[in-house]
C-alpha cells in the first residue's frame, strides 16, 4: 500500500512501503502494545521520527486503532490503544496534541485556552470542533462575543473549512452574540441547551469568556457570572474549550482573569514570543485532570490546514511552514 501523508523522494519511498507493512504487523503483536521504533527502524534502515510518523499515518487511515508516544514508555516506543480503552476521550485530531494527552481531552470536562495575542486561540479552538464534526461525527457549537458570524465563516475557508456546509448538515453551529447582546445569551441558556439536545452536539467553544464576564459591572458579579457559565457548561454535558485572556508571571505562573485556572478541568497555554527579529509560536499544558500529559512546551505552527504541535521539535528551532495564519 502507498504511503500517505509522507514526505520521501523516490529513494526513501518502497522503504517507507515496507514500513507501512512492518509497523502494522508488529504493532498488532506487539508485547504490552508496544513497540520499540528505534529497533524497527534499524530493521528497515530508517530513523524513529519516521517511523512515529507512519504509525500516525496508519491511524488516520484505519490500519490500527490509536497510536501515541506513551508517556510511560520510553520516547522511542509507540502505545497501541483500543478505542474502548478511551471512548471517555474527545480527540482532538490536532496534530501533535492527542499523543500528548492520552488520547484526547477527557469528556464533558472544561479547558481554558488562554494566551498571548495573536497566538492562535480561536484557530485551535475551531479546529478542534470542525475535526469533531467531520472525523469523529460529533456536532459542536462556536459561540462568539467577537467575531461576526460571516467573518468567522471567511476566515476559515483558507484552512479548508466550510463552516457553512457543516451548518447546513447539522454538525456545526455558529452563534454570534456581539457585545451589546451577550446579556441575551445570559438569558438564553435554556435554549442553547435545547439546541445542543436537538443537534446532539458534543462539543462547545466560548469565545471568549472575557468579554463575556464584562458585561458584569463589577469584579465580584464578574467572578460569579464566570463560575455560573461553569456550571452551565457542566450540565450541558460536552466537551467544552473556553479562551480568555491572560498574562505570564516573571516566574512563568499563568494569570487568567477571574482566577478561571482554579475552577477548570485544564488550562492551556499558547505562546506568541519574539525571538530577535521575528515571532515564534508554542504551545504548553498546564494542568489537565485526570490525564497524564507532556510537561514540555512544544513548536506550534499554523500551517494550510490549521493547527500543528511539533512536540519533538526545540521550540527555538526550524519547523512547520509556520506562515502568520491564524486569527
Amino acid at each position: 500500500m502507498p504511503v500517505p501523508e509522507i514526505s520521501a523522494d523516490a529513494d526513501q519511498q518502497e522503504t517507507l512501503n515496507r514500513a507501512v507493512q512492518e509497523v502494522a504487523r508488529l504493532l498488532r503483536g506487539a508485547r504490552n502494545n508496544a513497540l520499540d521504533t528505534e529497533a524497527l527502524a534499524a530493521t528497515l534502515g530508517t530513523d524513529a521520527l519516521t517511523i512515529e510518523r507512519l504509525g500516525q499515518v496508519m491511524e488516520r487511515n484505519g490500519l490500527v486503532d490509536l497510536i501515541y508516544p506513551s508517556n510511560v514508555l520510553a520516547k522511542t516506543q509507540l502505545k497501541l490503544v483500543s478505542r474502548d480503552e478511551y471512548s471517555d476521550r474527545a480527540r482532538t485530531g490536532i496534530p501533535g496534541l492527542d499523543e500528548q494527552v492520552e488520547g484526547g481531552f477527557e469528556r464533558r470536562s472544561v479547558v481554558l485556552v488562554t494566551g498571548d495575542s495573536g497566538s492562535g486561540k480561536t484557530t485551535f479552538c475551531l479546529q478542534f470542533l470542525v475535526n469533531g464534526a467531520e472525523k469523529y461525527g460529533e456536532p459542536g457549537i462556536y459561540i462568539t462575543f467577537e467575531e461576526k458570524k460571516e467573518d468567522v465563516f471567511r476566515r476559515t475557508k483558507r484552512f479548508g473549512w466550510d463552516l457553512e456546509k457543516l451548518e447546513r448538515e447539522n454538525k456545526l453551529l455558529v452563534m454570534e452574540y456581539p457585545p451589546h447582546e451577550i446579556e441575551r445569551f445570559i438569558s438564553e441558556g435554556q435554549i442553547i441547551e435545547d439546541t445542543i439536545h436537538d443537534m446532539g452536539a458534543k462539543r462547545i467553544v466560548i469565545d471568549s469568556v472575557t468579554s463575556l464576564a464584562l458585561v458584569y459591572d463589577s469584579e465580584y458579579k464578574r467572578r460569579q457570572g464566570v463560575l455560573k457559565t461553569l456550571e452551565t457548561l457542566k450540565k450541558w454535558g460536552c466537551t467544552a474549550l473556553l479562551t480568555s485572556e491572560s498574562r505570564l508571571t516573571a516566574e512563568g505562573e499563568v494569570k487568567a482573569r477571574f482566577g478561571m485556572s482554579y475552577l477548570v478541568d485544564g488550562v492551556i497555554y499558547l505562546y506568541n514570543m519574539r525571538r530577535g527579529d521575528r515571532r515564534v509560536r508554542a504551545f504548553e499544558i498546564l494542568k489537565l485532570r485526570g490525564i497524564s500529559h507532556s510537561m514540555a512546551l512544544c513548536p506550534l505552527a499554523i500551517e494550510n490546514h490549521g493547527v500543528v504541535l511539533y512536540p519533538n521539535q526545540p521550540v527555538f528551532g526550524d519547523f512547520g511552514a509556520g506562515g502568520q495564519k491564524g486569527f
